[in-house]
């Protein structure tokens, strides 16, 4: 299915069944849309307990951003994460309160228009916020640096790794960069001007990608586990500061915690590696 959509409910009454509309999802081989009202939120806040409302708020603001992150960097490496097929089974496997229909099929190609009046038959009124968010000044930087020849010639780019290829990993995961020279270095990059619980989604998925890396290492007897870099902007934000400094305090950490100047520096390691899938190609 090219093109379709999926409408987002929140379940307001669990005896009767009711739902109320608050979102709408549009997937399409040029890029995915998606919005959410926050006056249905809070309509939904008036009826239901406030944790809950927050949870769901949570929720929403995740997918939005990944979206976003998808829609700003390679389209094809999250094709499959947001997929009609996906949305199928969430319509028939879903069991909290957020809840999303069977993707129907649209025949016309989705722009912002065509969403538009689609959000407004769906969900009610005009859109609250931008469908399309520009990337941040950070992800601009990170992007700068690995366009860099260095890094194109001896990594793989904003690369997907497969459970195929890393069986630990247990899903799909993205890197900025990865590359190998007998040992395995590699680096994600994380918006710490984000809302929590995407950079938390981030930094979970690297962790277990880390894991799942050295563990690939032990098994190809790799020279050691390998290099793991996670590179952030340092935030203003009480909460999030308080995220920063709980990482670096983790004495289990699989990896290092950098700025994006480190990012820079690795330019000249870079050169010493090769990409990933060409090094494990021989293995």
């Amino acid at each position: 299915m090219k093109n379709f959509l999926s409408a987002v409910y929140i379940k307001t009454n669990s005896v009767s069944d009711e739902r109320l509309c608050v979102g709408l999802f549009c997937g399409s081989e040029n890029g995915m849309y998606f919005n959410y009202s926050d006056e249905k939120l809070k309509l939904a806040a008036s009826i239901l307990p406030k944790d809950v409302v927050k949870s769901l708020n949570d929720d929403l603001k995740r997918i939005a951003t990944e979206i976003k992150d998808v829609n700003t960097t390679a389209f094809s490496n999250k094709e499959n994460t947001y997929s009609s097929a996906y949305f199928t089974y969430l319509s028939k496997y879903s069991s909290g309160l957020l809840h999303f229909t069977a993707p129907e099929p649209i025949s016309s190609n989705i722009n912002s228009s065509l969403f538009d009046s689609f959000y407004v038959k769906f969900v009610g009124g005009m859109q609250e916020k931008p469908l399309k968010s520009k990337a941040t000044d950070f992800r601009k930087q990170v992007k700068k640096v690995l366009s860099k020849e260095a890094f194109k010639k001896h990594a793989d780019i904003d690369f997907q790794l497969t459970t195929k290829l890393v069986p630990d990993i247990f899903a799909p995961s993205k890197v900025d960069f990865i590359a190998c020279n007998g040992s395995i270095f590699a680096g994600k990059a994380v918006d710490f001007q984000a809302e929590l619980p995407t950079i938390q989604s981030h930094i979970n998925s690297f962790w277990i990608t880390t894991e799942g890396l050295k563990n690939l290492a032990k098994n190809k007897k790799l020279d050691g586990e390998g290099t793991y870099e996670l590179y952030i902007n340092y935030p203003e934000d009480k909460e999030h500061k308080k995220l920063v400094d709980s990482i670096k305090r983790n004495p289990i950490i699989p990896f290092s915690v950098k700025d994006i100047d480190s990012l820079v520096q690795s330019e000249a390691t870079i050169l010493k590696y090769e990409k990933f899938t060409e090094r494990m190609a021989n293995k």
